[in-house]
């Protein structure tokens, strides 16, 4: 029997995707995108609800219907950005991307100490180190290996394999650096400490989906934690770190662009607690004020511990046999 929703899944990661990528634009095409994301409008609503009660948001001149529409939109350009990054040149990066707070990146370049660029599941995670690299910086993004379980459909396993293999093609002087759920590291991140690296890594996980070294923090109002392995592997180098965000934004000319923003390093002298909740604020500030962007609101239950036994507690490295 023709299972009907795993041929528009296909349709829409391997068909849909790469047509939108490419440029078209027919209504057709853009109510086909609409619809295989239509179940996520539920989940963004009752997640944008569960932080709208520990978190108190600005003024947004939107319904929560208006602002599930620009999620859905802002997923689509993540997700179609697995393919749009085959057509990036360094001729063509204004096309895509408006950079800002490059300088403060630029500061610490030659300095002999390897840069952390924090930021969060916001627009597509790969595709700033594509722009570092067409500008001459080799940034190396941390991720996650694809899940090799039946938890996730295998339409998105093969997406997310087929978006690292041609993501990573686009990677010009640089490569991914993978990490795994139980909390293993490509150890050539420590050959690229010590020598001046730029790494561009998402700490925004929950521990459902990332285990290990998870410290306390609170986000957006409530108790959480987050993984704190990278910045302890950082101060072990004496790493800078700074945060930075792709947003995605309308662009009068393309329809969206990438908005890459480099916030200001984080002061010297902070301990691995104070690292992690200064990153958790800063996230916090870019989430309440356009919650649409980050890729965690559909699943804000699994950041809230507050009533989870043991929430917080760091989980040790399982041991080799």
């Amino acid at each position: 029997m023709i299972n009907k929703a795993k041929i528009e899944s296909m349709r829409y990661y391997f068909l849909d995707l790469p047509l939108w990528s490419m440029g078209m634009r027919s209504n057709p095409l853009k109510k086909r995108l609409v619809r295989s994301l239509q179940a996520e409008t539920s989940q963004f609503l009752s997640g944008l609800d569960l932080m709208k009660r520990h978190t108190a948001l600005p003024r947004i001149n939107c319904s929560p219907e208006d602002l599930a529409e620009k999620a859905i939109w802002v997923k689509i350009i993540r997700e179609s950005d697995a393919y749009t990054s085959l057509r990036m040149t360094r001729k063509r990066l204004d096309c895509y991307f408006r950079i800002e707070g490059l300088g403060h990146l630029q500061q610490f370049l030659k300095t002999g100490r390897p840069v952390f660029l924090l930021t969060g599941h916001i627009g597509s995670f790969f595709i700033p180190a594509i722009a570092f690299g067409h500008m001459g910086l080799s940034v190396f993004p941390i991720a996650r290996t694809v899940e090799p379980s039946s938890v996730l459909p295998f339409e998105r396993r093969l997406y997310e394999r087929i978006n690292y293999l041609l993501s990573g093609l686009r990677l010009p002087s640089s490569h991914y650096i993978f990490t795994s759920y139980p909390g293993t590291i490509d150890r050539k991140i420590i050959r690229l400490c010590n020598s001046e690296g730029i790494f561009w890594a998402a700490l925004d996980l929950p521990g459902a989906y990332y285990s290990y070294k998870r410290m306390p923090v609170k986000i957006l109002g409530f108790t959480s934690s987050l993984p704190s392995g990278l910045i302890q592997l950082g101060m072990k180098y004496n790493a800078v770190f700074l945060t930075a965000w792709n947003m995605v934004e309308p662009d009068p000319d393309a329809g969206f662009i990438r908005h890459l923003k480099i916030d200001e390093p984080f002061p010297e002298g902070l301990n691995v607690t104070q690292a992690l909740q200064l990153y958790a604020d800063r996230l916090s500030s870019v989430i309440t004020a356009e919650p649409w962007q980050w890729a965690g609101i559909p699943i804000m239950h699994e950041f809230i511990e507050e009533s989870r036994p043991g929430a917080g507690q760091v989980v040790p490295r399982p041991e080799k046999n």
